[in-house]
């Protein structure tokens, strides 16, 4: 269930605002906050708030400056770029860079046939792993990418 808000102008609120039913915004309850998901995001935001949550997202920050330092000098890597949590690795595809690059595919297949869901744009793969995620199972996620980097 999506959590989300309805914000508008006085002008679009007053078009809405009716005593007739029919002339109601009746996919008003699509944009607006379900209570389910509110508790889900109150309890994430829960977790988020926890000490050793801040002592993991600082530990995969830190594996992933390793691992984008370790990797950065590879031939077939043209950048690599990190804010927090999220690195971005751009594979080099001559002039064929872009988010619709066909390498996508086959990054994507390689992954999931390893157990990994990556999300690869184009020519971009992302690791964006959840604060829970473990250090063997953030360097199963490298050693794959170092595969990949390798057989693709």
């Amino acid at each position: 269930m999506a959590l989300g808000l309805t914000t508008c102008t006085q002008q679009i609120y007053d078009a809405f605002l009716w005593d007739d039913k029919l002339k109601t915004l009746f996919h008003g309850h699509s944009f607006t906050a379900n209570p389910v998901a509110c508790a889900a995001a109150l309890a994430s935001m829960d977790i988020t708030l926890q000490p050793e949550t801040m002592q993991n997202i600082k530990r995969i920050e830190s594996m992933h400056t390793g691992f984008a330092s370790k990797i950065k000098n590879h031939p077939k890597i043209k950048t690599t770029r990190q804010t927090g949590t999220i690195l971005a690795m751009e594979w080099e595809t001559g002039d064929n860079t872009s988010y619709f690059s066909s390498l996508r595919d086959k990054l994507y297949l390689y992954f999931l046939a390893a157990g990994i869901i990556l999300r690869p744009l184009g020519n971009t793969l992302y690791i964006l792993p959840p604060y829970c995620i473990t250090n063997d199972e953030l360097n199963y996620i490298y050693s794959k990418i170092e595969q990949a980097l390798e057989e693709i």
